[in-house]
Parts: structure tokens; C-alpha cells; sequence
């Protein structure tokens, strides 16, 4: 059986999303979806904005991909700020009755340096990183020791 490309959140993780968009307001004004992408690389969350078609099928307005395996590796203050940045950028446009997300200014969001302080966000991506780079580390390690035994 095919593994799908994208996976619910497990319910700590769901809650944990659910209670900082109820905290924001957001889920007053649109529906937003959070799917698991452990093959994110880079980021740990992915927000995009759904199409026409794709709110109409599913009623999502915002899709937030989350590499889970890293985001339950971070402390739960990191997790939190994880949760607020990535809510940051959305926003409801009353005037023209439309979902809106802005990307991030200076990959980081100033409503979010406003609250937190740098340091906490420069924590947070070096945890992220530090979590990518052993991921990486291992699956190189991995790699050269099959090859290494196929070459025996």
C-alpha cells in the first residue's frame, strides 16, 4: 500500500494548533488545515493559501504543512513560537471578503519579534537546523555504510 504524501497531525500537536488559532481569532473568519510533510527540509512549516477549487472541495482557506518530526523535538515554548509565527502572515480582508497571507519580512515575522524576543527566534531556527543537520548526518551515514557493505 502507498504511504500518502501527507499525514493528520498527531492530537498533541493538532490541539496545540487549534488552541493558538482560537487564540488569534483566525478560526472565526477561515478554516486552516495543518498536514504532516516530514520531507519538509529547510522550513519546519509551509503555509499556502488554498485555491478556488481546492476550498470548495475540501472547505480548507489556508493549508500549514508541518514537519512533525522535528516540531516534537522542539521544547514546548519553541513549539508554541513555531505555532505563532507560522499564523502570522494570515489575515481576513473584510473590505474584499478574502483569505490573505503575507510571507514572512526578513524570514521572520516583526509581529512575532514584537512579542518574542531575537533571541528566541534565532534559538528556535538553530534547534530547527541543528535537528535537520543530525537527520542529514545519519542518512549520509546510512547511505556510505549500504554502500560500503555493497561493495564487500
Amino acid at each position: 500500500m502507498k504511504k500518502e504524501k501527507y499525514d493528520e497531525p498527531c492530537p498533541e500537536t493538532k490541539d496545540a494548533f487549534e488552541a493558538q488559532i482560537a487564540l488569534t481569532g483566525l478560526d472565526q473568519v477561515m478554516n486552516i488545515r495543518v498536514l504532516v510533510d516530514d520531507k519538509l527540509k529547510k522550513d519546519i512549516t509551509k503555509v499556502v493559501k488554498c485555491s478556488p477549487s481546492e476550498s470548495y472541495k475540501t472547505g480548507d482557506d489556508i493549508n500549514i504543512f508541518l514537519n512533525e518530526d522535528v516540531f516534537i523535538q522542539l521544547p514546548e515554548k519553541l513549539q508554541e513560537l513555531t505555532i505563532i509565527e507560522a499564523l502570522a502572515g494570515l489575515s481576513y480582508n473584510y473590505d474584499k471578503d478574502v483569505v490573505e497571507y503575507t510571507k514572512a519580512d526578513f524570514h521572520a515575522y516583526s509581529g512575532v519579534m514584537e512579542k518574542h524576543s531575537y533571541e528566541d527566534v534565532v534559538v528556535l531556527r538553530e534547534s530547527i537546523k541543528s535537528i535537520f543537520d543530525k537527520a542529514k548526518q545519519a542518512a549520509d551515514e546510512a547511505r556510505a555504510l549500504t554502500k560500503s557493505a555493497g561493495s564487500l
